[in-house]
């Protein structure tokens, strides 16, 4: 992967925005959802807005604190280790959920740092696995779409 990441400041407000916006859009979702299937009949659509309404911005909040701390913690791996590669990510989102969890005692923070450790290595390896298979698949497209030069026919002159 060549890709330029952004710098350092940046990266922290960006994970933190496409945090925020997901667990706002996810959660207002399932919000809705739950809204809507609670509600007495006749009111179910309004329900389900106003759940949402009310529930998504927390829900996105929680994201954006999640992502804020994970960006956080990963670039101060990248900064310290002198290398980007999946063992940050592992060890930030491990590190990320323990850090979360830590108001609610050792256990739960512990068991949260299992949880986001398994979760960021399993999305790592899933980006891996789907770089390699990509990597395979495209040399094959490059050559069976060459396109072949016309022959020259040298008779007619």
């Amino acid at each position: 992967m060549n890709e330029k990441k952004t710098p350092y400041p940046y990266r922290i407000f960006e994970d933190m925005g496409s945090g925020f916006l997901m667990g706002f859009v996810g959660g207002g979702l399932m919000n809705f959802l739950k809204g809507a299937r609670h509600a007495p009949s006749g009111h179910r659509i309004r329900s389900g807005v106003e759940l949402a309404r009310v529930r998504g911005p927390v829900v996105g909040g929680n994201f954006a604190s999640w992502g804020g701390v994970y960006a956080i913690i990963d670039l101060g791996l990248v900064k310290w280790r002198k290398k980007e590669d999946p063992w940050n990510a592992l060890i930030a989102g491990s590190l990320t959920g323990t850090t979360l969890a830590l108001r609610s005692g050792v256990r739960s923070a512990v068991q949260n740092g299992v949880v986001g450790g398994v979760l960021l290595g399993a999305v790592e390896a899933f980006g891996l696995y789907l770089q390699k298979f990509i990597q395979r698949r495209s040399p094959m497209q490059q050559t069976a779409q060459k396109p072949q030069q016309p022959k020259q026919n040298k008779s007619l002159l």
